[in-house]
């Protein structure tokens, strides 16, 4: 009898894989314009050779499918050569993991996230940091430094690239590790020393008589660096 269209071979049972749902010999299932893609063989019974896909198997799985721990796995799909097991280098995704990773992420599989601490690229389609590795690529804010900025800058440092210096006259800690003034502003996190006032301990209050009225007088609101008009220059 004559097979239904696509089977071929003794009660019809076997699938034929042509090109292009060709027919194929009913009692051979050989294909008059060879395989389907991802197959081969006289019946097209096969699937491509390891780490080969696509049609007649002529293209090669791409070197960054990872690798199957076993040497006789494909690392790609026979028919249209996505990697099976992910991607071997780090910061690559997409079924062919041929695409770095997007905007924000970085890493194996692209599972990490860009430190919220980098400082953002101008052009908005841009990630912050490299896909690889997470180094921020313009730098950190205020008040972190490192290769990803996710440390805080250390003991008595604040600003842009922890360059600036907590004011002298901001209160300590009881505990010496921790810095007088916050690490992104500079603002003196435990009040001012005897004398200074200001968030960043940087105005100074003078106390004087009045030679006039013999009174206590508070003039408040000189920078440390200035003197006040009303008093005496030594």
């Amino acid at each position: 009898s004559i097979c239904e269209k696509g089977k071929y071979g003794f009660d019809c049972h076997r699938d034929c894989r042509c090109r292009v749902n060709e027919h194929c010999t009913v009692s051979t299932g050989l294909c008059p314009s060879g395989c389907t893609t991802g197959y081969r063989g006289l019946e097209c019974a096969l699937s491509c050779r390891i780490d080969t896909y696509g049609e007649g198997c002529n293209s090669s799985c791409t070197d960054n499918c990872l690798q199957p721990n076993r040497t006789d796995t494909t690392s790609c799909n026979h028919i249209t050569g996505m990697c099976l097991y992910g991607c071997r280098q780090v910061g690559f995704t997409g079924s062919h993991c041929t695409q770095e990773c997007g905007k924000g992420t970085y890493g194996q599989g692209c599972q990490e996230e860009c430190s919220q601490e980098c400082v953002a690229s101008r052009n908005p389609l841009e990630s912050s940091c490299d896909h690889v590795n997470g180094s921020c690529l313009y730098g950190c804010q205020s008040g972190y430094i490192g290769v990803t900025c996710v440390d805080k800058c250390p003991t008595g440092k604040f600003g842009v690239g922890c360059k600036q210096s907590c004011s002298d006259r901001c209160a300590h800690s009881n505990n010496p590790s921790t810095s007088s003034c916050y690490h992104v502003d500079g603002i003196c996190r435990f009040g001012c020393e005897h004398g200074a006032t200001g968030a960043f301990c940087s105005d100074v209050s003078f106390a004087l008589y009045s030679e006039d009225s013999g009174h206590r007088e508070h003039i408040c609101g000189c920078r440390l660096d200035f003197l006040h008009p009303l008093l005496p220059v030594h």
